[in-house]
């Protein structure tokens, strides 16, 4: 193989390099940029559309769906709004998303890169295009896909989602052969974006789930707080604690009555002890007055006594001394004069009246046995009115267990109800939002109409052409002399042949004919 560094160091062998490839020199660059300007001219023109979407902070982002709170539930760890814009750029990339649009705007219009050209095509460029495409057709005649299937993968392709770190703006763009078919599909994704972003937030059967629980609740709540209205009229109370307080009212003061006339009950029992032991030793009456007085007895007695004495003088006057009628007589006056001596002449007359120290505690005695008959009549109804209201408490006792029972299941039913209420408003909430499409999604840049194409880029091509032009030129050169196997100077016999070189004749044809004699 021939030594090709000398040619590009040696003047005089690099002079005769050019010489001999200047063809190559000549037509190479030439079919290059040739190629270039025909890709300029003629090559299929792609634009794109591009808008920017901004994740806002809002429901989508702190909310949870109603129903991820009717039982019990864990608080989630956060992992910032990076993973929320991860989250929304897979699914502008979802494949649901993508046949919705395609069948929105059509598998053929997709396809064809926006509405159909009705201008006549270029023949060059169907000279160009039409065996490219027969190949095409043949490759996907391998494999049958429908024109749908291809316009989903004709969209992935020609769709790019991006999005730059830290940042919460997402960059989508469609690239394809017509401005206003880039404009239409992106602003057709956009706008199912949108309304697909405000679905998956939200469970599409909330609103009815949640409409069907509350009613049954109600309905619950409503069973709950009638048996607990019925059993409060059956008891006939108002609250279990504003009887029981009128009971402990009542027992308290029914108990301090107790006290009271208990305490009473003893110092009148004390009183009536001390009265009955004073009147034993108090007379009922007392001697109110003494007046002396002839004794009229003794003056009758005495004038029985002279008148027997009067007798007896007459008996004596008429009889002896031992006359019977003497002696009956002088008996008679001894007798009745003895019974004189011993009566006095004078006679006390006293005046007795009721002892007033007597009467009054006998009064005050009265008084308090009749009080003491109260008092134990008084403790007898304490007593009876004590038992009555404890028997009651004991009764409201039952009740309460019952009533709190009920009370227990109206609190349950009410606290089902109001959170399932809240839930259902929630739910509604995000439907009308949904509706209305208001949510966190932000469309700074709706999809935009650019005229100017993105590819082929001009100054791209003419550069690219440019250095492949060069590049090629010298790649042939260097080819065409590495893989040529001519050996062109001594070095180059002495290297591949291993013989001394005594002379060089030049190449040219005046040499040529030299050594052709």
């Amino acid at each position: 193989m021939q030594d090709t560094t000398s040619l590009f160091t040696d003047p005089r062998e690099f002079g005769e390099l050019l010489f001999r490839h200047k063809w190559k020199i000549v037509f190479i660059p030439i079919a290059v940029i040739a190629m270039g300007v025909a890709i300029i001219f003629f090559a299929p023109r792609t634009y794109v559309s591009e808008a920017k979407v901004l994740m806002r902070v809002g429901r989508e982002s702190v909310g949870i769906d109603p129903t991820a709170t009717t039982g019990q539930f864990m608080e989630l760890q956060q992992h910032g709004r990076d993973s929320e814009v991860r989250s929304a750029v897979d699914l502008w990339m979802s494949r649901g998303l993508v046949e919705q649009v395609v069948d929105q705007v059509g598998a053929e219009y997709v396809l064809e890169g926006g509405p159909a050209d009705e201008s006549e095509p270029n023949p060059i460029v169907e000279a160009i295009l039409t065996p490219l495409k027969n190949l095409v057709s043949l490759a996907r005649s391998i494999d049958k896909v429908s024109d749908r299937e291809r316009a989903i993968i004709e969209f992935t392709k020609n769709l790019e989602v991006k999005s730059e770190r830290d940042s919460t703006v997402i960059v989508v763009s469609y690239e394809t052969d017509t401005p206003d078919g880039a404009q239409h599909i992106l602003a057709t994704l956009v706008e199912l974006y949108q309304r697909e972003y405000s679905k998956i937030f939200r469970n599409p059967q909330s609103l009815a789930f949640f409409s069907e629980q509350t009613k049954q609740l109600k309905q619950q709540l409503e069973d709950a707080e009638k048996s607990l209205r019925d059993a409060k009229n059956r008891m006939q109370l108002a609250s279990v604690q504003g009887r029981r307080s009128s009971y402990e009212s009542q027992i308290s003061a029914i108990e301090l009555s107790l006290y009271q006339a208990e305490q009473e009950f003893a110092s009148t029992s004390a009183k009536i002890r001390g009265i009955r032991g004073a009147l034993s030793d108090i007379p009922e009456r007392l001697v109110a007055s003494k007046t002396s007085v002839p004794n009229v007895g003794t003056d009758l007695l005495r004038e029985q006594l002279y008148a027997l004495q009067v007798k007896q003088i007459d008996y004596q006057a008429r009889y002896s001394d031992d006359h019977p009628m003497v002696k009956s007589v002088s008996a008679q006056v001894e007798k009745a004069q003895d019974i004189v001596d011993q009566q006095d002449g004078q006679r006390e007359e006293t005046v007795d009246d009721v002892n007033p120290v007597h009467r009054e505690l006998s009064l005050e005695l009265q008084r308090q046995e009749t009080l003491a008959v109260g008092l134990t009549a008084r403790l007898q109804a304490l007593n009876e009115q004590k038992l009555l209201v404890v028997s009651d408490m004991k009764q409201l006792n039952q009740f309460e267990v019952e009533i709190e029972e009920l009370n227990r299941a109206v609190r349950l039913a009410s606290d089902k109800y109001y959170k399932y209420s809240e839930n259902l408003e929630q739910a509604r909430i995000d439907e009308a939002l949904e509706d209305q499409r208001i949510s966190s999604f932000s469309l700074p840049q709706p999809a935009t109409f650019q005229e100017k194409p993105v590819s082929p880029s001009k100054a791209l091509v003419g550069v690219g052409a440019l250095m492949l032009a060069f590049g090629g030129t010298i790649a042939a050169v260097v080819a065409s002399e590495g893989l040529g196997g001519q050996l062109r100077t001594g070095k180059d016999v002495e290297r591949e042949l291993g013989l001394p070189v005594f002379a060089e004749v030049p190449e040219g044809r005046g040499h040529e004919r030299v050594l052709n004699r």
